[in-house]
Order: C-alpha cells, then structure tokens, then sequence
C-alpha cells in the first residue's frame, strides 16, 4: 500500500515521489535487476529497472487493449474503461456513446 499512495500516486499526481521514497542510479554493487534499496530511512527504486517495467507493463497492456492477449471479456472491459477515460481527459462526455452507457 505504501508503494501505491507514496510512489504511484505521488508522481502521477505531483510528479515526485512521498516520504522516504526516491528515484535512483542503481550503483555498480546492486546485482542486475535489483529493483529496490535502502539506504538508512531512505528507499529507493532504482529508475532504470522502473522504466524497464513500466515499459513492460505497456506492451501487455497495448496487447490487450488490442485483443492479442488475455481474456476477450476482459479486453472488452478494459477498452471500454480506456474509451471513458480518453473521453473524460479531452473532456467528451456524450452520453450517446456506447461505453457511457455501460455500466460494470
């Protein structure tokens, strides 16, 4: 839970991260693919293998959005929750389309 409301949500909402949280070099003496640390009071995620992820995570993602991969039922929920959201973004809320209608 901390991860989430300390890290995600605080560089999606505020573009940095809470509390004890940082974003870092991995240092030479961290094995490969070492995604957190500690340094006293202080953790870090180590940026390149958050990006590494991050990157990851969105090509699966694309992929279902795409109907390539994963559940179909589930794909078609998740297009629709992307279609909302793009909606909402750029503020086009017409309630004549088909995923305003719908409801989970």
């Amino acid at each position: 839970i901390k991860f989430y409301t300390e890290v995600r949500c605080g560089l999606l909402h505020e573009g940095r991260t809470k509390d004890n949280w940082t974003i870092n070099l991995k240092p030479f003496t961290e094995p490969k693919g070492t995604f957190l640390g500690r340094d006293g009071e202080k953790l870090k995620i180590y940026r390149t293998v958050l990006l590494k992820k991050l990157e990851n995570y969105l090509i699966i993602y694309i992929k279902e959005l795409r109907g390539l991969k994963g559940n179909e039922e589930k794909n078609k929920i998740l297009r629709r929750n992307f279609a909302r959201k793009m909606d909402h973004l750029y503020e086009k809320k017409s309630k004549d389309v088909e995923w305003w209608k719908w409801q989970q």
